[in-house]
């Protein structure tokens, strides 16, 4: 199955019957007014009978809100009286951090970032059909805003939107990038040796900005430049976070430039303005701009449903949850997005359901819960769900979905179009099961549709019943997989997958007692498993660092020896020694078993291996899987499963409201 964001563009919702035996209330299209509902709310509950739920139904259409709707733990549910917020019965419902700002023709100096009268930045004029987006009552400015692997963004950003569409900031390249030379430390701002065949007119930009992968494929940051110097091709980087990783080059594009309007849905901001000028979509549409950075935010709530709503265009976060319990987040639809979609930090038995979210700035849905201390659960899970196009403006390093912390899980759902990993991993007891994760790793290189890493700890790690394919995109590659254990992790259980294509299917990255079996591997263009010993060559250094982590855990305590048996090897002369590791049962077609590094590695006595099979090659592509049939006879019969996600989607897909239809997007970083 291949979903991309048009096909998810119109995704709103079905009319759901009231709940039965429920006290209904009906809540105006104001936030004042949601404010006051909620407010009363307590007092509503001490006047109902044992056992009866209030149910608050938001009209149907678009509310505008400029702050959060908040539920904390005073204004949430109770065992006796559940809480139950959700869209109207017919149409659907709306929230929405963005307002609608006016816009007119473009004059030379709108370009300037004060008031004195000139052209334009560049010198150029501009291009025929420009405008200006104004916002000059609002209260404060929105800005460009950094945004990358090491960067913790929490600022007020700057999201334009027309007819639906996001808008971004102008770029040159306009879809690639370019290498440039990095010189002087990165914490004070380097500078970079620009290509000398630069085009003229960007020497004249005076608010630009860069984004570049910094020496590394993982170290994404953008930020603005403090100068641009023509005589010498260079250009001078505010400071950045990212650190003084890998090579001395970074691959680059330039941004926020008013000598390349003319890009259709790009603009340009004149710093410390309330103001844009832009090239408008095709089709054009009202502009309208994120105000709000959160749209709900429920704090140490429980027993609350969250049901047939949608959330859209905030600056920040769309809806946050911190340390709520029992929360049930159903047929909800998120988009659009300056950070995440949707966050959980802590609490406990979150289930999040039936939902999409889509076009994320950076993670789709974070996932958190449990302590590691106690080994006690979240129990929080997400399921039959769609989270699609994310990591738009920090593409490293920011998933369709983050599971941490105990006894979360992510089932029966798709994860599909993003530049970096599909789902990240950091916890105990975390399952991933019977999900459809592709379109992934688009532009990334050393990294898995999968990802997990750098702690002995980290333990339990369930991988089950997945199919993960088209893997890749815009970079050459040697180490992308579909599942990747990375740095020593360790006593992962992989068993039953379908993996289609990426350089290996595994990788086994030396750690321990990870367990790889009965999974079909099709087509990885170097081995199904990579396998090394890390720990004891080019990370031997490092044992001390991951010492020091597994110390914050009492992992030799009776209660984690009795949870994670093995773990009673782990000792200091182990330190580092992959061991305990199974591949065994697992069929592999087009590609050899294993690949290990050094090629001449002895891994006998680290690696078990048993009844594992191999084949030629198959057409992978879906239509033609169900089709064909195995070496011994059976029919590989993966559709199933794509199909029952290709139904949800299509019984989520009604007709939006107006002016919500969104296009795909382009390339990720912007």
């Amino acid at each position: 199955m291949k979903i991309h964001t048009a096909a998810l563009s119109s995704l709103a919702f079905m009319a759901l019957p009231t709940t039965a035996a429920a006290r209904v209330v009906p809540l105006p299209a104001s936030p004042e007014g949601i404010a006051q509902a909620i407010a009363a709310l307590p007092a509503l509950r001490d006047s109902l009978p044992a056992g009866e739920p209030v149910e608050m139904v938001l009209p149907a259409g678009r509310i505008r809100l400029s702050a959060p709707i908040v539920i904390d733990a005073a204004h949430g549910g109770t065992p006796a009286h559940r809480l139950i917020l959700r869209g109207a019965d017919q149409g659907a419902s709306w929230l929405s951090g963005a307002r609608d700002v006016p816009t007119r023709p473009a004059q030379a100096n709108d370009a300037q970032a004060n008031d004195a009268q000139a052209s334009d930045a560049s010198g150029h004029p501009l291009p025929s059909g420009t405008r200006v987006a104004e916002w000059g009552d609002l209260p404060f400015t929105p800005a460009l805003i950094p945004h990358g692997t090491y960067v913790n963004t929490g600022e007020q950003g700057l999201l334009l939107f027309q007819g639906g569409q996001r808008l971004y900031p102008t770029r040159w390249p306009a879809q690639t990038r370019v290498t440039a030379v990095i010189e002087g430390p990165l914490a004070q701002g380097p500078v970079l040796r620009l290509p000398s065949d630069m085009p003229a007119a960007l020497w004249g930009e005076q608010a630009a900005w860069v984004a570049a992968y910094w020496g590394t494929v993982w170290s994404y940051e953008s930020a603005p430049l403090q100068g641009l110097n023509p005589a010498s091709h260079s250009a001078k980087v505010a400071p950045l976070r990212s650190p003084p990783d890998g090579q001395p080059k970074a691959d680059f594009y330039l941004a926020n430039l008013v000598s390349q309007l003319g890009q259709s849905g790009r603009f340009y901001w004149p710093p410390a303005q309330k103001r844009a000028l832009f090239t408008p979509v095709s089709g054009g549409g009202e502009v309208e701009l994120a105000v709000a950075t959160t749209l709900l935010r429920l704090q140490g709530a429980a027993h609350v449903t969250l049901r047939h709503i949608g959330f859209e265009r905030a600056s920040g976060d769309l809806v946050t949850l911190a340390q709520d319990q029992d929360v049930i987040i159903e047929d909800c639809h998120l988009r659009q997005s300056g950070r995440n979609g949707l966050v959980v930090r802590g609490g406990k038995q979150v289930q999040i359901r039936h939902t999409v979210v889509e076009q994320t700035g950076e993670t789709g849905i974070i996932l958190q819960g449990g302590d590691r201390a106690s080994l006690t659960r979240g129990d929080n899970v997400i399921a039959d769900s769609v989270v699609a196009e994310f990591g738009q403006e920090s593409p490293t390093y920011r998933p369709g979905v983050k599971l941490e912390g105990v006894g979360n899980a992510l089932r029966d759902s798709l994860i599909t179009g993003g530049p970096h990993t599909g789902v990240m991993l950091w916890g105990n007891d975390l399952a991933v099961e019977r999900n459809e994760i592709s379109h992934v790793l688009r532009d990334a290189e050393d990294m898995g549709a999968v990802y997990m890493g750098a702690d002995w700890t980290l333990r339990g790690t369930r991988l089950a019943g997945n199919y993960i394919h088209d893997l890749g995109g815009q970079r050459k590659t040697y180490f992308l997989s579909a599942i990747y254990l990375d740095d020593q992790f360790s006593s992962a259980d992989i068993s039953g997958n379908i993996l289609v294509g990426g350089d290996h299917s595994i990788v086994f990255a030396g750690g321990r007692d990870n367990h790889a079996t009965g999974n079909l591997m099709l087509s990885p263009k170097r081995a199904s498993l990579h396998f090394d010993a890390r720990g004891l060559t080019f990370q031997a250094g490092r044992r001390e660092e991951f010492a020091a982590k597994a110390a914050k855990v009492p992992y030799q305590s009776a209660l984690w020896l009795r949870h994670y048996p093995a773990l009673a090897t782990l000792t200091p002369e182990n330190f580092g020694h992959p061991a305990g590791n199974l591949f065994a049962g697992n069929l592999v077609l087009g590609a050899k078993l294993v690949a290990s590094e050094p090629a001449d590695l002895n891994f006998d006595a680290m690696l078990t291996q048993d009844n594992n099979r191999t084949g030629p090659a198959l057409d992978s592509t879906l239509p033609n899987l169900a089709q064909q049939r195995l070496p011994d006879g059976r029919r590989l019969l993966v559709a199933t499963q794509a199909q029952r996600l290709q139904d949800l989607v299509a019984q989520l897909a009604v007709t939006p409201l107006s002016g919500a239809q969104m296009a795909p997007s382009a390339n990720a970083g912007r």
